[in-house]
């Protein structure tokens, strides 16, 4: 089960690249979803939930 805690605690910008981010709240406008800040470009995103699982399954 995904829960805040094992959710990581910054990702990378889809929009500067930069890894200064935070998580902004662990549900975003789907289950699916996460919702993070940049402090960098000041521009919040979703991030998906199982974008770290699928990276570690080949495909």
């Amino acid at each position: 089960m995904i829960t805040a805690e094992n959710l990581p605690r910054s990702v990378k910008c889809p929009f500067c690249e930069s890894e200064n981010t935070e998580l902004h709240s662990a549900f975003g406008t789907t289950l699916a979803l996460v919702q993070y800040v940049c402090n960098e470009c000041n521009t919040p995103f979703e991030w998906i939930k199982w974008e770290k699982e699928r990276k570690k399954k080949p495909v």
